[in-house]
């Protein structure tokens, strides 16, 4: 029986090359290699005999690289709702031209500016704007519940404001 360790020194390259194959942005590449192969040590017994490692670990990272890929689409559409959101009341935007046309340096700026969100405000947005099929009964909640989600966006166009115009880095 190998070890764990020897199969990981020879289909660490092999593996990381077969991740990136399939689409995964070289930043994420590590990350879900890392995730591979700690299943894979949670759950050495369950290897066949007959089947070489790297198989076994290319099948793995492929389901890796599909749950990524998909949790990546939610978290677009997430941001696109967003951006939708705080697009309806560009008059109340306030930047002029200084903010720019694209879409994408508005994007960019919103995901910067959620990521300076405390987690539950960054939960509570989640749900209002969540995907149809998850529960959105935030965004049928008390207006105490609207209110916290006006207010999160008034702010997140203020960070937006200051991003684009160069105004905060």
């Amino acid at each position: 029986m190998t070890t764990f360790d020897t199969i990981l020194h020879e289909t660490e390259r092999a593996l990381r090359l077969y991740l990136a194959s399939l689409g995964v942005r070289l930043t994420d590449v590590d990350d879900l290699a890392q995730d591979v192969y700690l299943d894979f040590y949670q759950h050495q017994e369950d290897l066949p005999v007959d089947v070489e490692p790297i198989r076994w670990l290319k099948g793995m990272a492929k389901h890796k690289a599909y749950d990524h890929f998909r949790r990546l689409a939610q978290r677009s559409g997430f941001l696109q709702r967003m951006a939708t959101a705080l697009e309806r009341q560009q008059p109340r935007f306030g930047c002029g031209d200084g903010c720019g046309d694209g879409s994408d340096d508005m994007l960019d700026a919103l995901e910067r500016c959620l990521t300076k969100l405390p987690d539950d405000q960054r939960d509570l947005l989640a749900r209002y704007y969540g995907d149809a099929d998850e529960d959105t009964s935030v965004a049928r909640a008390p207006s105490a519940a609207r209110m916290s989600v006006m207010r999160l966006r008034e702010a997140l166009r203020h960070c937006i404001v200051g991003r684009i115009s160069g105004a905060v880095p």
